[in-house]
């Protein structure tokens, strides 16, 4: 058993082009990541978590520009509106995760992005 609960998830959405963006990862989990969840159109995408690693990038690339791709950065799922393989779109193959506290995210999209943080609170042992 899980000594977290679920609760209300932070999000930040983007469009087309090169952005910063500030990301709070507020869960009670201290000393360890929280991994995202990416959706994104456009075929491709770049995110850097400034806070983390600048030299650390989750690239996808070459995907159609009509699809609708989500990636649980926490189960390593990747899933598409467009069927066929994807893991081979992941240039990069770091999933994106996030530090407690604000994180500053490098994103340059070719499409609209949107990173879900989940928010886990504590609720004892």
């Amino acid at each position: 058993d899980s000594p977290f609960a679920r609760g209300k998830a932070t999000s930040a959405i983007v469009n087309i082009g090169t952005h910063q963006v500030t990301l709070r990862n507020s869960s009670d989990i201290i000393d360890n990541y929280v991994y995202p969840i990416v959706e994104f159109t456009g075929g491709s995408v770049d995110i850097v978590n400034i806070t983390d690693d600048k030299d650390r990038h989750f690239t996808f690339s070459g995907l159609t520009a009509d699809e609708i791709v989500t990636v649980d950065n926490e189960t390593r799922y990747i899933s598409s509106t467009v069927s066929g393989e994807k893991l081979s779109n992941f240039i990069s193959k770091n999933w994106l995760r996030l530090r407690p506290g604000n994180n500053l995210l490098q994103i340059e999209a070719s499409g609209q992005v949107k990173i879900t943080c989940p928010y886990y609170a504590l609720i004892g042992y």
